[in-house]
């Protein structure tokens, strides 16, 4: 959930060539200015933690997930992702061998 949202009146410096054709058009500044704000700090942010980026990427590649998600384990009917898959000490069940019951779950009778 997002913090409240505090404002704060900002006087901005802006090239007239650049805020003419915006006010020609209606643009309401503060929440395009907010965006380009948004905007450089991913930038600077992905920037910074670039090279943390790439080492965990070249890991994944060379190593795999630590954990694959369900749908990317391979089964005997077929891989439905092809990801680097971790060796793992023994095989699980696929979806394909798990055979649904035919008593509907709500008629079952269980034990008292």
């Amino acid at each position: 959930m997002n913090a409240p949202d505090h404002r704060s009146p900002v006087i901005i410096d802006t090239s007239e060539d650049l805020l003419r054709p915006a006010k020609h058009i209606h643009l309401d500044t503060t929440p395009a200015a907010e965006d380009g704000i948004r905007t450089a700090q991913s930038e600077k942010w992905l920037q910074d933690n670039k090279e943390a980026i790439n080492a965990y990427n070249r890991d994944i590649r060379k190593n795999g997930i630590a954990i694959p998600p369900l749908w990317a384990r391979p089964c005997p009917h077929g891989t439905l992702r092809n990801l680097p898959q971790p060796p793992r000490p023994r095989a699980l069940p696929c979806r394909h061998s798990i055979q649904p019951s035919r008593t509907p779950h709500h008629t079952r009778r269980h034990p008292a």
